[in-house]
């Protein structure tokens, strides 16, 4: 059964949000660039963030049998990772980006700052990769979760921003529930 929504109120608070996005991105493209960069527009740092987005779309899905995440870079970009090295041209990229599941979404992209830099921008976002349990199965014991983030170096070619390099820094990340937690301190004795 469908939930209609009856609070005016919800539609108010996106309204705000929306606003507050948009006023963020403009007031963050005024901010001075630094010495032999560029501003950028509220458009670029839009179009940077979408870069973000696709190339999560583009790793969780396959899309374009590994086109997709290929056209995100730069013809000279590359992608890095401790795991995986330098992986770089177009025949790489696509080897990379192929082979996924398109209804297995598990790359999670936050807090994503964009900064103007000499020749482009740089970013730095946080990711989390979660391997959910398939439906039906039980929370808990399979969910397995790995991350860390990413350190970007952006281009703006003739096709837009473009990744002239990706980096991978893993993190640390605990499963919710593993047997390694220590057990809780116990609560003090009452006086």
């Amino acid at each position: 059964m469908r939930k209609k929504w009856k609070k005016p109120g919800f539609f108010a608070v996106t309204i705000v949000a929306a606003i507050a996005v948009v006023a963020v991105a403009a007031r963050a493209a005024q901010a001075p660039a630094p010495a032999g960069a560029a501003a950028l527009t509220a458009a670029d740092y839009v179009e940077i963030q979408q870069l973000a987005v696709r190339y999560s779309y583009a790793m969780d899905t396959g899309a374009g049998g590994g086109e997709m995440l290929a056209s995100l870079f730069a013809p000279d970009g590359a992608f890095e990772s401790a795991t995986r090295g330098r992986i770089s041209g177009h025949d790489q990229l696509v080897a990379l980006g192929k082979g996924r599941d398109p209804m297995y979404p598990r790359r999670f992209i936050v807090n994503h700052v964009i900064e103007p830099a000499p020749g482009g921008a740089v970013g730095h976002a946080y990711v989390v990769e979660v391997d959910l349990p398939s439906e039906g199965e039980k929370l808990g014991g399979d969910l397995t979760p790995t991350g860390g983030r990413y350190e970007d170096v952006y281009e703006k070619t003739a096709a837009g921003w473009r990744f002239k390099s990706r980096r991978f820094v893993p993190a640390k990340m605990e499963v919710p529930g593993a047997a390694a937690r220590p057990a809780p301190a116990p609560a003090p004795a009452p006086r």
